[in-house]
């Protein structure tokens, strides 16, 4: 029996490897079983062994993925929770460099779905190891989904451009923006300007996002205000005008977005703004 299970993990091996090695050649959606066949060495019979078609290989390929990353990350021996984040995203980037399947994934609308699966689990990893309360997923599944939902967004669009520039920053430099974009302690929406004057009055945010065409008072006159209140404050303008541009531009802000936006668009300006760069 032994000996079988070690010709199944064998021969398992052999096709991960083969496909691997293809995702250097072409993109997921043009690998076919007969490509998979003849990079592995082996029949067509052994192949549907071990999965149905390749669908069924990407979500094993998924898993195994995420494995690794865990994997990857422990052998960072996090001290604390925040140094567990920060491992787990420099796992992720480090992976990401390395393996042509995450790299190509990541650019594909299957990257949510994966990204979810994986921050679920590491929500999992952590409360099992860690004093984080697990009732939070548990007790309230409508915060924790937003939750996910956040962090998928965030993380995908840093990794999207990380990706599309051939990975030019340092893998740490990454993490740590990913992790800071997770961060975020608080939210407050306002429909009128003089609600937002009227809050920072007594207290104070790190980044502003703020529509130019607004009631009572427009964004680009909000802004400039908030710059007398809070000059360290990071804004983005977020508005279906590009004629307000230059005129944004005098509050100098940390970015200008069109209306509609892409979430990974978004999540860039977010990451850039987290750094501290006004």
């Amino acid at each position: 029996m032994k000996e079988a299970d070690e010709r199944y993990s064998t021969v398992e091996d052999a096709i991960y490897d083969a496909f691997f090695l293809l995702l250097k050649e072409k993109s997921v959606d043009r690998i076919t079983v007969s490509d998979v066949v003849k990079k592995a060495g082996i029949v067509r019979s052994t192949f549907y062994n071990h999965y149905e078609n390749i669908p069924s290989l990407v979500l094993a390929a998924e898993d195994r993925t995420i494995s690794d990353i865990f994997r990857l990350m422990e052998s960072f021996h996090a001290k604390n929770n925040r140094d567990m984040c920060r491992s787990y995203y420099l796992a992720i980037c480090n992976y990401t460099r390395k393996n042509p399947f995450l790299a190509s994934l990541l650019q594909t609308p299957r990257g949510d779905a994966f990204f979810e699966k994986a921050i679920t689990m590491f929500h999992k990893y952590v409360t099992d190891i860690s004093n984080i309360s697990a009732s939070f997923g548990e007790s309230d599944p409508s915060s924790f989904s937003y939750f996910v939902a956040g962090a998928i967004g965030s993380t995908l669009g840093v990794l999207h451009k990380w990706i599309a520039e051939d990975f030019a920053s340092p893998a740490e430099e990454i993490a740590d923006m990913c992790q800071a974009l997770d961060q975020v302690d608080e939210v407050r929406c306002f429909t009128v300007a003089a609600q937002a004057l009227k809050y920072l009055e007594t207290e104070c945010a790190e980044v502003a996002l703020l529509d130019i065409s607004m009631p009572e008072m427009d964004g680009i006159r909000l802004a400039k205000r908030i710059r007398e209140m809070h000059p360290e404050m990071r804004i983005i303008f977020l508005t279906g005008y590009e004629k307000y541009a230059l005129d944004a531009y005098s509050v100098h802000p940390s970015g200008y977005l069109l209306k509609p936006v892409k979430k990974a668009q978004l999540a860039e300006e977010i990451a850039w703004a987290a750094r501290g760069i006004p």
